[in-house]
């Protein structure tokens, strides 16, 4: 098994029948059933470069010998959450991106594949996709799963700050003793 993008230097040794054997690496003929999983060059390096399963072919004076090789994905080595702390109103909705370090130096979006729960669900809620609807005011944990690695980014949710009322209807009047019914909105 290789990791993806990976590469492994393969090696071909003829078994002689007088029960010698050699080593004919630089003398076989290398061939792979699937270059798009794993590519084969003439020294017998190969490369992995896609997830997948393919068989390396090694021919020498008409005899052939075979090898499986399995591609996987690259290990998670680090998780992390983005936005790692923030603050959204009740009722409002705020979405988290997983970014995954993989073994090879590279980072991904895994936003998709990982596995999101928030630590109070009476707060806020949290899709598959990592979409937050904030529920009540509080302060909670979001946490996000992939290949065994877990990153955490904190939530806080407030009340919605009143930026001004409105009165309905506006400059209305009224007979003495009468009765209006109005409208007082926050905004």
């Amino acid at each position: 098994t290789l990791s993806l993008g990976s590469q492994i230097s393969l090696t071909a040794v003829a078994k002689r029948e007088d029960g010698t054997s050699d080593d004919v690496t630089d003398a076989v003929t290398w061939t792979s059933d699937d270059a798009k999983v794993v590519q084969v060059n003439s020294a017998g390096v190969a490369v992995a470069v896609s997830v997948a399963t393919a068989n390396i072919t090694a021919e020498f004076e008409g005899i052939t010998g075979k090898a499986q090789l399995t591609v996987a994905p690259q290990a998670v080595i680090s998780l992390a959450i983005s936005p790692a702390k923030t603050t959204v109103g009740i009722g409002g909705s705020q979405s988290f991106q997983a970014l995954a370090t993989l073994a090879g130096g590279t980072n991904e979006d895994v936003t998709s594949s990982a596995s999101w729960s928030i630590d109070s669900t009476s707060i806020a809620t949290i899709n598959a996709n990592g979409v937050i609807k904030a529920l009540k005011a509080g302060t909670t944990t979001v946490r996000a799963k992939v290949s065994g690695q877990e990153a955490s980014a904190q939530l806080t949710v407030k009340a919605a700050q009143v930026k001004g009322l409105s009165l309905t209807p506006a400059g209305a009047s009224v007979a003495v003793k009468g009765t209006l019914l109005m409208s007082l909105t926050a905004i």
